[in-house]
């Protein structure tokens, strides 16, 4: 009897959670997979994207360079998956003791890759790596690749510079 009745109350419980996520704003299974965005948006938002843009670091809270405080401006070079990107930078940054202008940008949260990202909040949010090594073999490595000759030093989030502000600039 007791077996039964947690079942049915398990069962309600079940129902309820499954009705309560439905339709609610920033839950995963709401937001568009990359096979759902058209090939021209995604086009649209590539071509936005290869274009000049910015990082706003949010960690380190520290941070300062050569653009201003939590900025780095650059331009995407290569969207290697939906969830990786190579960034380079306009100047050379150095980061818990590497210098370099190459990030590799990883997305920072699951069902949140850069098209989707950008179709719904118009920026990225990424963990970001600043690449070891000192040749162009970046270029044509994978996502692993990217993650083991890179060292993780900022949080940030990728933007577009048509949003940024001016008096942000230097």
């Amino acid at each position: 009897m007791y077996f039964i009745l947690g079942l049915c109350i398990l069962f309600v419980y079940l129902i309820l959670k499954k009705k309560r996520n439905r339709n609610v704003p920033g839950n995963p299974r709401n937001r568009p997979s990359v096979s759902k965005i058209t090939p021209g948006k995604k086009a649209a938002i590539e071509k936005e994207l290869f274009r000049e843009c910015y990082i706003s670091v949010g960690e380190p809270w520290n941070f300062t360079g050569p653009d201003g405080d939590n900025l780095v401006i650059g331009k995407l070079i290569k969207i290697v998956t939906p969830d990786c990107a190579i960034f380079q930078s306009n100047h050379q940054i150095e980061v818990d003791g590497i210098k370099g202008n190459i990030f590799f940008l990883f997305t920072r949260h699951s069902n949140y890759d850069i098209y989707t990202s950008f179709q719904e909040i118009n920026s990225w949010t990424c963990n970001i790596g600043l690449y070891t090594g000192n040749d162009a073999s970046y270029l044509n490595m994978s996502r692993e690749q990217l993650e083991k000759n890179s060292k993780y030093v900022l949080i940030g989030g990728l933007h577009c510079i048509s949003s940024l502000s001016k008096h942000f600039r230097k």
